[in-house]
C-alpha cells in the first residue's frame, strides 16, 4: 500500500497482482478503513475473470498479504474467506516474501518517475502517473507471466488482444472540445488541458484542467504530444484556444 498525492481525492494506492497473468490492479482508497470494501470488489472481479477463462477448473485461489494490521483484521479475514480465498500473511519486515509485487512496485515507480520528469510535471501528480504506468504495464509483454512466457497480462486475463493505437504521451498538451451549450458563438472552442491517463472502464481519456485542477473524462480531444502541458505557453497563445489544423478526435476502443 502506497500513499498517494494529487487531485484524485484518494489518499492511498493498493496494489494486487495476479500470478497467473501478471496483471496488476491499482486500487484507490480514501482511507485505510476502506480496504475491506474496495478489496472485496476487486477479488470478486478476479474470481469471475478466472472462472470465465477456466470454466472446467475449480477456482481455489490463495491471496498473500503483508502484515499490515488492516489485513490482519477480522473483517478482512472474514471477507477473504467468504469469497473462497485462502489468506496467507508475511512475517514482519520480510518484504522479500512478496518479491513479485515488490519488483513490480519498483518498475512502476520508475515508469511514473520517468513520465513525470519527461513531462516536467509536479510531483503531486505522482499517483496519477502510477495509474497510467499500471495501465501500460498491463498491456505490454511480461516475461514474468506464468501463463506463457512473454505473454501480455491483459490478453492472458481477458482473452482478447490489446490495441495500443490510442496511447499518448503522458503529460502532453491536450485540447478539450467545449460543447456548444457551454459557450457562446465567440468563445473559444477548446480548453487547454494536460493528458493525465486512460479510463479503465471504457473508452476515454482523463484530462486535467490546469486552471481548476479538476479531472475531466472525454473522447473529444486533440493532442499535441510534442508539447508538455507544463511547458511555457508562447506569448499571445490563449489557454483556451485550439491549435491550428487540429480537430478534437472521436472515440476509440480502449483495451
Amino acid at each position: 500500500m502506497l500513499k498517494e498525492t494529487g487531485p484524485v481525492g484518494a489518499k492511498y494506492l493498493l496494489g494486487v497482482i495476479d500470478h497467473y497473468s501478471n496483471y496488476i490492479w491499482l486500487l484507490a482508497l480514501a482511507s485505510k478503513k476502506a480496504v475491506v470494501s474496495t478489496l472485496s470488489s476487486a477479488l470478486t472481479d478476479i474470481r469471475n475473470l478466472h472462472s470465465r477463462l477456466h470454466p472446467t477448473c475449480t477456482f481455489r485461489p490463495t491471496i498473500k498479504f503483508d502484515c499490515d494490521p488492516n489485513y490482519l483484521d477480522t473483517a478482512c479475514r472474514t471477507m477473504v474467506a467468504s469469497l473462497g480465498y485462502t489468506a496467507q500473511f508475511t512475517a514482519p519486515y520480510t518484504h522479500n516474501q512478496l518479491a513479485k509485487m515488490e519488483r513490480q512496485w519498483a518498475t512502476l515507480a520508475d515508469f511514473a518517475t520517468a513520465m513525470l520528469q519527461h513531462a516536467n510535471c509536479p510531483t503531486k501528480y505522482w499517483g496519477l502517473a502510477m495509474r497510467t504506468a499500471v495501465y501500460l504495464r498491463n498491456r505490454l509483454p511480461s516475461p514474468a507471466a506464468s501463463a506463457g512466457s512473454g505473454g501480455v497480462p491483459y490478453t492472458l486475463l481477458h482473452g482478447v488482444p490489446t490495441d495500443l493505437a490510442h496511447v499518448k504521451v503522458f503529460g502532453c498538451t491536450a485540447y478539450l472540445r467545449l460543447e456548444d451549450r457551454y459557450r457562446d458563438k465567440l468563445s473559444p472552442k477548446a480548453l487547454r488541458c494536460m493528458f493525465i491517463g486512460y479510463c479503465d472502464d471504457g473508452p476515454g481519456y482523463w484530462l486535467l484542467n490546469l486552471a481548476t485542477g479538476k479531472l475531466v473524462r472525454t473522447i473529444h480531444v486533440a493532442f499535441v504530444e510534442s508539447q508538455p502541458a507544463h511547458a511555457p505557453v508562447a506569448p499571445g497563445t490563449s489557454q483556451a484556444s485550439s491549435p491550428s489544423g487540429l480537430e478534437p478526435g472521436g472515440g476509440y476502443q480502449c483495451q
